[in-house]
């Protein structure tokens, strides 16, 4: 992330796709030593280009107390709207094979595939996209390792659309539940020593109601509080916490 003159504040810089006139994503044949041709790999652009925006629109919270004879019921809940995250949690997790979306061509749910040694499975996948070798739409069929384990990746390597692990991180999230009895004041003024006694249930960072990105990324673990705020990896999520509270008045 930096500021550049003409841009908007908390953009997000990093590599994209590199399109043809008509908008298409572009592909490049991959070579051996050899020369001879064994995948193909998206062509991204040569330097870092705005791929998202990390400032929301706008972010808010409301709370209420709801009453019914003794009992009180408090939520209370936070908001955030807009405003982009890159994640190298997902990038990472894709390039290594460890997201769902990532099994079905492992399983034998792709394209038939030949491997260099002869042998054959359903390996297969065709990046797409106009292949910049011959201009032609890609219809080649390549180890599923070209989408995930080439395209994706955490730190390694430059030549990655960075852009595939943007995404827009809207949610809404249950901050707090607290219910409460207050106790009969006949029953209060027997003890001869409190004016007042109220016992409550109490739950904190209880769970998004709602959020826009993919494969439960927290949408809270950004690293740091400064200016930032677009950026997550390896950052541990809130704990939720559940416990008792006891007031009295005196």
């Amino acid at each position: 992330m930096k500021v550049a003159a003409g841009q908007k504040y908390g953009a997000i810089y990093g590599t994209d796709f590199q399109r043809d006139e008509n908008g298409n994503k572009t592909v490049k044949n991959v070579k051996d030593n050899a020369g001879n041709v064994i995948g193909t790999e998206y062509v991204v652009t040569g330097e870092q280009i705005v791929i998202g925006n990390a400032a929301p629109k706008f972010t808010g919270g409301f709370g209420n107390t709801f009453r019914y004879k003794r009992f009180s019921l408090y939520a209370l809940i936070d908001f955030k709207v807009g405003g982009d995250i890159y994640s190298v949690d997902h990038a990472t997790a894709m390039g290594s094979g460890l997201l769902m979306e990532t099994v079905k061509e492992r399983n034998g749910g792709g394209l038939p595939y030949t491997y260099p040694d002869g042998t054959s499975a359903n390996h297969g996948v065709i990046l797409d996209g106009i292949n910049v070798d011959d201009g032609k739409v890609n219809d080649r069929v390549v180890s599923y390792m070209y989408k995930y384990g080439v395209t994706y990746a955490g730190w390694s390597h430059i030549n990655r659309p960075r852009s595939l692990s943007v995404f827009e991180n809207t949610w809404v999230k249950l901050r707090e539940v607290a219910l409460t009895y207050d106790l009969s004041p006949n029953l209060v003024s027997r003890l001869k020593i409190f004016q007042g006694l109220s016992l409550s249930f109490i739950g904190r960072n209880l769970g998004y109601i709602y959020t826009t990105l993919p494969d439960n990324l927290n949408p809270e673990a950004i690293n740091g509080i400064g200016n930032a705020q677009g950026l997550q990896w390896s950052a541990f999520p809130s704990f939720r916490s559940l416990g008792f509270s006891l007031k009295a008045r005196f």
